[in-house]
């Protein structure tokens, strides 16, 4: 009975060390919000958006990343350190105020993406902003998300735009000297091209002078063709673009 006793103590011994070691393992990552990642999914975070996103998610971004499957797809990554859309009337561009990064998960027949830009410094200039995606032999299933993040709060587009090859959601940047980031997220059948661009506005302009472009490869950052009336108003920043399937 003695014996039997001491192979149970040893037995739960055993079991609550390697539940302990399992769980350990398990929390990689814990935010100021109380969302638990594990290193997979922290690292996948940190590769598909950017590192450092997690201190955004609150618990229901994390149960939609979870239940979205989005894990399950092969990642391609770009920056715009690492290579541009370069139009050919544009033979040197360098801007050291803002990223881009663009990113896709694909699996099956479907591929998430995501652009997301990036402000190195805080822009002078508050006002119309664009931030676009354009695809080629594919289209936009649905739309996901758009806002920007400043000073610990959200804002949404003023306006957005939307067919089946193509999106434009059109930001009134706020009035903060701690602009972090705008992120746009879609789904889209797995082939063809997607190019996403940002353009920000030189000076003031009015909501429906931001509006006053066509879409198109040749335009700035490979989506956008202002208006011969507007098109000195804008940045005419470099894009990025993936090629998917």
């Amino acid at each position: 009975m003695k014996k039997i006793l001491m192979m149970t103590l040893l037995f739960l011994i055993i079991f609550a060390c390697d539940f302990d070691k399992t769980f350990a393992e398990e929390i990689f990552y814990k935010n100021s919000y109380g969302v638990v990642f594990n290193k997979e999914e922290y690292d996948f975070i940190s590769n598909y958006y950017f590192a450092g996103y997690q201190d955004y998610m609150t618990q229901d971004d994390y149960d939609e990343f979870i239940n979205s499957k989005i894990m399950y797809g092969k990642i391609q990554t770009i920056t715009s350190k690492d290579d541009v859309y370069i139009p050919s009337f544009i033979l040197d561009y360098n801007d050291r105020d803002k990223l881009l990064r663009l990113s896709s998960s694909c699996s099956g027949e479907t591929c998430f993406i995501a652009s997301t830009l990036f402000w190195n410094n805080n822009p002078l200039v508050k006002s119309y902003d664009l931030f676009g995606l354009l695809t080629e032999n594919t289209n936009i299933i649905s739309k996901k998300q758009s806002y920007l993040y400043y000073d610990n709060n959200i804002a949404m587009p003023t306006k957005t735009y939307q067919s089946s090859n193509s999106y434009t959601a059109i930001y009134k940047l706020p009035n903060s000297n701690n602009i972090n980031y705008i992120i746009e997220e879609y789904i889209v059948g797995n082939s063809g091209k997607v190019t996403a661009s940002y353009q920000h506005a030189k000076n003031n302009v009015t909501l429906e002078q931001s509006s006053k472009y066509i879409y198109g490869p040749t335009g700035c950052g490979g989506v956008f063709v202002f208006y011969y009336d507007i098109k000195d108003s804008y940045d005419c920043m470099l894009g990025l673009y993936l090629l998917l399937g």
